[in-house]
């Protein structure tokens, strides 16, 4: 290119950015033209190349000074978030460009049955919401992030009349977030219209004291009331502050769809007169340290109180009515540590009542009760031989129901006669075992995992093995089966090894029998992988069907 060609060239891009930078200002001042002034809605609509959008398919809307207006019947639209297609029509620009009405004042008018999802989800500024009282339901996010919101009925019939604090006495459902993060909430009292109140409907309202629940709320879902200053539950009337208080007690149950889940609650005084504890009311309380239950409950249902990690201790015992605990009731709480039952309790029908609470040191159960239920303290791993208070009546301790728990010397009581599947199994510290001659029922696996019990002989002996029995005649079937025993003495007077009763015992490698055993029952040293020598002797008379099979015998000896 010549000269000439060049310096034309960085003319036209020097010009070229010139007016790029003129059109730039340009378009700011036109901008700042359109929205430097409190906006009128005529202003507003001309923003839309549609024209005029309505709020609901018969609502309308008008803005003035501040006050948005809703007038019309049924229900509004559902919005999307500002930024997204589909928003309310106060809070977006087709330009593309997020924009915002300056609205300090809601007012819905009569006609109106639903304010839709979005609604007026992060409009700051709103400090008053009137809603009339043909509102049924506030939807989800409705006046999300509201911080300065207060609500009022809108109780005129013309414009321009009183108003009074509160909901609208028609209101029946409060969805999903409707309110949450609104920090200028202090106290509601909700209607005696409401039904339902959704998940997290009140959460993150920091400054949220007092909530009155009518007899009308049949469903709260999680995390209603989560992240506010709401400290107690309690019946309607107390003094107490920063309380929710409830009009259960008496006649009125706690409606079943009630969760208390994920809120800040630290203490619930349950009303007189309540029964019934619901299924899973208090699950995952992590707050609540503190639970006060009236004489006249029956039954906890379950999990009602499972994974509250702030409770330190129960005592029920003079709870003389309470007859019946569901399953998990108290799984997971993590820093329980002391659990007195009632002695009128009947058994669990499931287990898991403490499963997974790590803290627990001391527990009473009633004397009456002839079994441990199912894995009832499986994952207790604080819970010793010093803590634990066996029913004086205890015959069977049920499948996996100390499962990994802290036993480190274990008498088993001399009432019991049957040990299910996994009752100890990986009870990791347990080194000392006294197993007396009424235990005759064993399951598979009853010790499954437990690394530390290697030896096992007779009581009453000179030698300090790690688990020692009070059987003289017999070994029950499958007695040590999955044991990690490696050495086992017998009585001189043992006539019988049970079917199985030493299967699957991966570290045992020698077995020297007295002459008095004269049965050896089927599978009684099957799958022992390790087992190399056995001395057997003249008395004997019966061998199992695949008594030694799958073992490493190399040397039969007789005597």
């Amino acid at each position: 290119m010549n000269p000439r060609g060049r310096e034309l060239t960085s003319a036209f891009v020097k010009l070229t950015a010139v007016l790029f930078i003129v059109l730039s200002i340009a378009g700011v001042l036109c901008a700042a033209q359109v929205f430097a002034a409190d906006p009128t809605a005529d202003d507003y609509y001309s923003s839309f190349q549609e024209g005029r959008k309505r709020a609901g398919e018969n609502i309308d809307w008008e803005y003035s000074g501040g006050v948005l207006t809703l007038m019309g019947s049924g229900e509004m639209y559902d919005f999307g978030a500002l930024g997204v297609e589909g928003v309310q029509p106060w809070g977006w620009s087709i330009s593309g460009v997020g924009k915002r009405l300056p609205i300090t004042q809601v007012i819905i008018k009569n006609g109106i049955t639903k304010i839709g999802r979005n609604a007026f989800a992060g409009f700051g500024d709103i400090s008053s919401a009137i809603i009339a009282d043909s509102v049924e339901t506030i939807g989800q996010r409705a006046f999300g992030w509201c911080k300065s919101v207060r609500i009022r009925r809108y109780t005129a019939s013309q414009e321009g009349e009183a108003n009074e604090i509160g909901f609208p006495k028609n209101l029946k459902n409060i969805e999903y977030e409707a309110f949450i993060g609104c920090t200028s909430l202090t106290s509601v009292a909700l209607p005696s219209s409401v039904e339902n109140i959704g998940e997290g409907a009140f959460a993150n309202c920091t400054l949220l004291s007092h909530m009155t629940i009518p007899q009308s709320v049949q469903r709260i879902d999680k995390n209603a009331f989560n992240n506010t200053a709401l400290y107690y539950l309690a019946k309607t009337g107390t003094t107490l502050d920063n309380c929710i208080e409830v009009p259960w007690g008496g006649s009125l149950e706690i409606p079943e769809g009630i969760r208390l889940e994920g809120n800040n609650l630290k203490e619930i005084f349950f009303p007189d007169g309540i029964t019934n504890i619901p299924v899973i009311l208090c699950e995952r309380c992590s707050s609540l340290e503190n639970i006060v239950l009236p004489d006249s409950v029956e039954t906890i249902g379950a999990s009602a109180f499972s994974d509250c990690d702030s409770l330190v201790k129960i005592d029920w015992s003079n709870k003389t009515n309470l007859k019946e605990i569901d399953s998990s009731v108290f799984k997971g709480c993590g820093s329980l540590e002391s659990v007195i039952l009632p002695e009128q309790l009947k058994e669990p029908e499931w287990g898991n009542c403490f499963e997974d609470c790590t803290s627990l040191k001391r527990v009473h159960l009633p004397d009456k009760w002839e079994n441990i239920p199912r894995n009832m303290f499986g994952g207790c791993t604080s819970l010793s031989e010093n803590g634990m208070e066996w029913p004086s009546q205890l015959t069977t301790i049920k499948s996996d129901a100390f499962r990994n728990t802290g036993f480190k010397h274990l008498d088993i009581p001399d009432t019991v006669t049957k040990l299910e599947t996994g009752a100890f199994a990986y009870c990791d510290i347990l080194s000392k075992l006294h197993i007396p001659s009424s235990v005759q029922d064993f399951e598979t696996g009853v010790f499954e995992g437990v690394h530390s019990l290697l030896t096992a002989g007779p009581s009453g002996t000179e030698y300090d093995y790690n688990v020692t029995y009070d059987w003289k005649d017999r070994i029950p079937d499958y007695a040590f089966y999955e044991m990690q025993i490696t050495n086992v003495d017998f009585p001189e007077e043992m006539t019988e090894i049970g079917s199985s009763a030493f299967a699957y015992a991966p570290r045992l490698e020698v077995v020297f029998l007295p002459e008095s055993i004269k049965t050896i029952g089927s599978s009684a040293f099957e799958h022992c992988e390790k087992l190399r020598t056995v001395r057997l002797q003249k008395g004997l008379e019966n061998v199992g069907w695949r008594a030694f099979a799958y073992s490493s015998l190399t040397r039969l000896l007789f005597r």
